[in-house]
C-alpha cells in the first residue's frame, strides 16, 4: 500500500512523456528569470534540447538563450500580468531550436499556487511552426499582391456562383474600401451604387455561366480543374476570416464531379490568351482594334471619391474542387483607353473637313433609323451646282471652305434626332423625321430647303463668293425602308435637279 501513490505518480509521468505537447511547471523567482521545476519529454523535443541542454541553460540563468529576443520583454510582462489576475494566460511566442531555426509555440498557462512566495505555474505548450509559417507565407502573398497590384490598376476576382459571394484581390480597395468578400452580390450590385445603374445588366451577365460561355472572347471550355480557384479561397478564407467550412451544395450542384486531375495551367492559359488579345488590342490603339475592344464587356465603377470610371473584365468559368461553378477573372481600369476608343471611334465615324459623319457612319446611322416602323423618313441627298467651276474660279482652298460652310448650315438647322453625313466630294446626305402622308413629307422637305437656302445666304455672304445647291428627296412611306432602294430614288431626283437647271429640290415620283 505505501507503494502505491510512488506508482501513480510513474504512471502519471509517463502518460505525461508520450504526449506531443510540452507539459512544464515553471517557478518565477524574479521578474526576469524562471526555473523550470519539471517537465515531460515533450517539453524538450520542442527545441531539440535534452535534459542536460536545458539544466545548463537553466544554471546560465539567462532566458534569453531559449526565447526569441524579440519577445523576451512582453513575455515577461504577459506572465507577470497573469500573476496579478490570476486569469488563464493563453499566447504565442518563439523559441529558439538546438539547430538553430526558430520555433512557434503556442503556450496556456495557469498559476496552480505559491512556493517560498514565488508563483508556480503549469504551461501547456504546442508547437505551431507550420501552422504558423503558413499564416506567415499567406500575410506575405496578401502583402506581396497588394503591392504589386498597387503598380498596375487591376482587379483580380472570384465569384462563388452557387453562393452568390465574390471575392476581390489586388486593387480592389479603391472602388471597395475594406470589401474584400461581399455576400449576396447581386442584391449587391442592383442597391449599393458601386455598379452604375445602367452598367448592372453586364456585370449580371458576366456572372451567369451560361452567358459567359456564349461570349464570343471566353468561349474556352468551362469545365477546367481550378486549382488557382481553390487557392483563392484560401487566401481569402484567411483574409476575410470566413472560416473552412464548405457551404452546403444543393442536388443540382452535388451532381457535379470535382475534378481528379490537376492542372494549374490550363485555367492561367485561358485567361491569359483572352488578355493578351485584349491587351496587345489596347496598346495599338488603331482604329483596326476598336471593333475588338468593343467586343470586351465594360462598365463603370463609381471610385470612393465618387468619380465613376470606365472598367473592362475577361474571365472564364471553372469547377473548383468543391464541384462548384467560379468565374475568376480580372478587371481593369478602362477609363483612359475608353478616352483614347472614343476618340479613334469619332475619328473614323466623322468627315475631317466638315466634323459631320462619314460616309459610312451616315448610312450605318440611316439604316439604324429605317429600322423604326413607328415614324415616317425623309432621305434628301444635297450636293453644290458646278463644284468644279468653283474649284477652278476661286481655288481648292475655297472650294473646301465652300463644302465646310454647307456642313455648317446643315448642323444649324437639323436637329438632334435627324442624320447630317458629308458622302464625300461635295455631296451630303440629310435624313429627317417626315410623315406617313407623302404630301405632309414633301411639305416637310420643301420647309427644310427654305431654311436651308436662307442660312446658306448669310454664311457665302461671309465667304466673299456664292454658290448654289441641288437636291434629291425620296420618302420611306411612298419608296420604302430598304436603304439603298431609298437613296437610289433619291440620287436620281438630285440628277433631275440638275438636269432641270440646277438651284432646286426635287421630290422623286
Amino acid at each position: 500500500m505505501s507503494d502505491k501513490p510512488t506508482n501513480d505518480a510513474l504512471e502519471f509521468e509517463k502518460i505525461l512523456n508520450a504526449l506531443d505537447c510540452g507539459v512544464v511547471k515553471i517557478i518565477f523567482t524574479d521578474k526576469d528569470h524562471r526555473t523550470v521545476q519539471w517537465a515531460n519529454d515533450g517539453f524538450f523535443r520542442l527545441t531539440g534540447s535534452t535534459r542536460e541542454d536545458y539544466a545548463d541553460a537553466e544554471r546560465s540563468g539567462n532566458p534569453r538563450n531559449v526565447l526569441h529576443p524579440d519577445d523576451f520583454e512582453w513575455v515577461f510582462k504577459a506572465f507577470a500580468d497573469h500573476v496579478e489576475t490570476r486569469e488563464p494566460l493563453d499566447i504565442v511566442y518563439r523559441v529558439f531550436h538546438k539547430d538553430g531555426h526558430i520555433v512557434w509555440l503556442h503556450v496556456t498557462s495557469s498559476v496552480i499556487g505559491i512556493e517560498d512566495g514565488n508563483p508556480v505555474f503549469i504551461n501547456v505548450m504546442t508547437d505551431i511552426t507550420e501552422h504558423k509559417n503558413l499564416q506567415l507565407r499567406l500575410q506575405w502573398e496578401q502583402e506581396r499582391d497588394r503591392i504589386i497590384s498597387s503598380l498596375s490598376n487591376e482587379i483580380i476576382f472570384e465569384y462563388r456562383c452557387d453562393e452568390d459571394v465574390m471575392l476581390h484581390f489586388g486593387r480592389y480597395y479603391e472602388v471597395l474600401g475594406d470589401r474584400a468578400m461581399i455576400k449576396h452580390y447581386h442584391h449587391f450590385l442592383r442597391n449599393e451604387g458601386v455598379i452604375h445603374p445602367d452598367d448592372v445588366h453586364v456585370l449580371e451577365s458576366l456572372l451567369d455561366p451560361q452567358e459567359l460561355e456564349r461570349h464570343s472572347l471566353t468561349g474556352y471550355a468551362a469545365d477546367a480543374n481550378a486549382e488557382e480557384a481553390a487557392l483563392l479561397r484560401l487566401r481569402a478564407s484567411d483574409e476575410a476570416d470566413t472560416g473552412a467550412a464548405t457551404a452546403t451544395k444543393d442536388k443540382d450542384t452535388a451532381s457535379v464531379e470535382p475534378k481528379a486531375a490537376v492542372d494549374s495551367e490550363l485555367v492561367s492559359r485561358e485567361i491569359k490568351e483572352i488578355w493578351h488579345q485584349f491587351h496587345d488590342s489596347m496598346q495599338h490603339n488603331t482604329e483596326s482594334n476598336v471593333l475588338l475592344l468593343e467586343k470586351i464587356p465594360r462598365f463603370r465603377l463609381r471610385l470612393l471619391s465618387g468619380e465613376y470610371q470606365w472598367y473592362w473584365a475577361v474571365c472564364t468559368t471553372v469547377v473548383d474542387f468543391t464541384g462548384q461553378k467560379v468565374i475568376l477573372g480580372k478587371i481593369v481600369n478602362s477609363h483612359e483607353a475608353m478616352t483614347t476608343i472614343e476618340r479613334l471611334k469619332e475619328r473614323s465615324e466623322t468627315d475631317s473637313l466638315t466634323s459631320l459623319l462619314n460616309r459610312g457612319a451616315g448610312e450605318q446611322a440611316v439604316i439604324q433609323c429605317l429600322n423604326d416602323n413607328s415614324v415616317s423618313w425623309i432621305l434628301m441627298v444635297i450636293d453644290i451646282d458646278d463644284f468644279k467651276q468653283v474649284n477652278d474660279t476661286y481655288g481648292h482652298s475655297r472650294g473646301d471652305a465652300a463644302i465646310k460652310s454647307l456642313g455648317d448650315c446643315l448642323r444649324k438647322i437639323c436637329r438632334s434626332t435627324d442624320v447630317v453625313a458629308r458622302l464625300g466630294g461635295d455631296e451630303f446626305l440629310v435624313l429627317l423625321r417626315g410623315s406617313f402622308s407623302p404630301d405632309s413629307s414633301r411639305k416637310i422637305a420643301y420647309s427644310f430647303w427654305n431654311r436651308l437656302q436662307q442660312k446658306l445666304k448669310e454664311h457665302t455672304a461671309a465667304l466673299g463668293f456664292s454658290f448654289t445647291l441641288s437636291a434629291g428627296v425620296a420618302i420611306s412611306s411612298q419608296h420604302g425602308v430598304v436603304y439603298a432602294v431609298l437613296f437610289d430614288c433619291a440620287d436620281a431626283a438630285l440628277y433631275t435637279s440638275k438636269r432641270a437647271g440646277r438651284n432646286r429640290l426635287t421630290v422623286a415620283p
